[in-house]
């Protein structure tokens, strides 16, 4: 589905932008969720996890906004520091509340 057709129709759209708001396009969207992390656990989940080289991995955080300044720009944060199951749960609850609230 297109955005167009989405604001056309009152759709719900979710784009996921691993650099919204380096690219400046975080306005576009009625709500923005960050998923987010401790340091750490990003940086061991690109190396270990993906593969990446570790100075890679670290490449690609030091281009990233520091995860505080993209939690204060959010409007609504899940915190992805656990299980799986952990993260569902939170996704749940903010899907729940987002339909409660937003239609």
């Amino acid at each position: 589905m297109k955005a167009a057709t989405a604001r056309a129709d009152g759709s719900w759209l979710l784009v996921d932008i691993p650099l919204l708001y380096e690219t400046g396009v975080q306005s576009e969207f009625h709500r923005v969720i960050v998923v987010g992390c401790p340091r750490a656990t990003q940086l061991k989940r690109l190396n270990i996890e993906r593969g990446l080289a570790l100075e890679l991995a670290e490449r690609i955080m030091a281009s990233q906004l520091a995860i505080g300044v993209k939690t204060q720009q959010a409007d609504h944060v899940i915190w992805n520091d656990s299980t799986v199951c952990n993260l569902d749960g939170q996704s749940e609850l903010l899907a729940a509340w987002l339909k409660q609230h937003c239609g």
